[in-house]
């Protein structure tokens, strides 16, 4: 039973990034658009949505400042980096308790789909495989000197909340 279940995953995972163009080119080398670096953090990040467990320091809010500098605005970054600071030194959660591209602590993901929702927007669209919720986050994107950089995502089934708005928050 398990091996179907991996090998199901493992299935899905390869259909995620046949289904994101240019899986295998460099960032740099592609034409970059909010729709290929919102595609480009899928294809680096999906794998957390097939395997149960991720290894500590695998997901996205657990990255260094380099890497999340390759989707995220510097402020955005800079507000995971404290966030991650937060973590390490109460040993606890902080300010974001779920896995901000899945909008879940436990994400996982089917039938996801990328759609340019106006210049500096994307769309993103999926269902969990669990219970077949749909989900929809609005990534916001703006131009900077390193090209396009994910400024903020929007939660629509958490009651339109958002990323930096979290992050931002008072707590801890």
């Amino acid at each position: 039973m398990k091996a179907k279940i991996i090998a199901s995953g493992l299935f899905w995972l390869a259909g995620l990034c046949c289904a994101l163009p240019a899986a295998a080119e460099p960032v740099a080398s592609r034409k970059e658009t909010p729709v290929r670096v919102v595609s480009t953090l899928y294809e680096d990040f999906a794998w957390q949505a097939v395997f149960a467990i991720p290894a500590p320091g695998t997901t996205i809010a657990d990255q260094s400042r380099a890497v999340l500098e390759k989707y995220f605005d510097s402020d955005l970054a800079s507000l995971f980096v404290q966030d991650a600071q937060c973590r390490n030194r109460t040993n606890g959660v902080c300010k974001l308790d779920f896995d901000p591209i899945f909008a879940s602590q436990d994400p996982s993901a089917s039938d996801l789909t990328l759609t340019p929702s106006s210049v500096s927007k994307v769309a993103v669209e999926f269902a969990y495989s669990s219970n077949r919720e749909k989900i929809r986050l609005l990534y916001t994107l703006k131009q900077t000197a390193q090209g396009w950089r994910i400024t903020d995502i929007q939660y629509a089934n958490m009651g339109n909340s958002s990323l930096r708005k979290i992050l931002q928050s008072k707590s801890h």
